[in-house]
């Protein structure tokens, strides 16, 4: 990809990213309504104030947002200096998840969130396996990143949409 991108100067799929944005797309399923009690996955990215925050779901293998935290802008489109993420707000909103689905896991990615994510892990306990529901999941760690997006392009890569296993069935942080 880096020499069609720099020698044939068209726009192609870099190598850092994880998905291809065009295929994403074209997999969305705008509207996307889960009924109460369904069994879902859970993925939860934190920050403190300079990046997005988001509680993202899978459910019968789509992706679809709980809620997105971003940091506003100012009257001037610049990005408002004293914001921070609102944490209990946060953990409202993962409640509310927890109390209207089935959630079979939760995987956390926890830098600046560790003590939010033992507290979540002592809130919402464990499986019928005794196996704890909420679990980190550090995206920092390039080897158990790049397995994961390799599942995921692979099943975008056979049309049926994103199906994410491991965390629809509640099974452990995909191989």
């Amino acid at each position: 990809s880096s020499a069609v991108r720099y020698f044939l100067n068209r726009p192609h799929k870099g190598e850092r990213k994880a998905v291809d944005p065009e295929r994403w797309a074209r997999l969305a399923r705008p509207g996307l309504v889960v009924p109460p009690g369904e069994r879902i996955g859970l993925g939860f990215d934190g920050s403190r104030s300079d990046d997005s925050t988001a509680l993202l779901g899978c459910w019968r293998g789509r992706v679809f947002v709980v809620r997105v935290w971003e940091r506003p802008l100012d009257g001037h489109g610049r990005p408002v200096a004293s914001w921070r993420v609102p944490r209990l707000e946060v953990r409202s909103v993962l409640e509310e998840a927890f109390d209207t689905w089935s959630v079979g896991r939760l995987f956390a990615d926890p830098p600046k969130w560790d003590t939010e994510i033992e507290s979540w892990q002592e809130a919402f306990g464990t499986d019928t396996e005794g196996k704890p529901v909420v679990l980190p999941f550090d995206t920092n760690q390039w080897k158990q990143m790049a397995r994961a997006c390799r599942r995921i392009d692979t099943a975008m890569a056979e049309a049926d949409g994103l199906v994410v296993e491991a965390m629809r069935e509640g099974r452990d942080a995909p191989a």
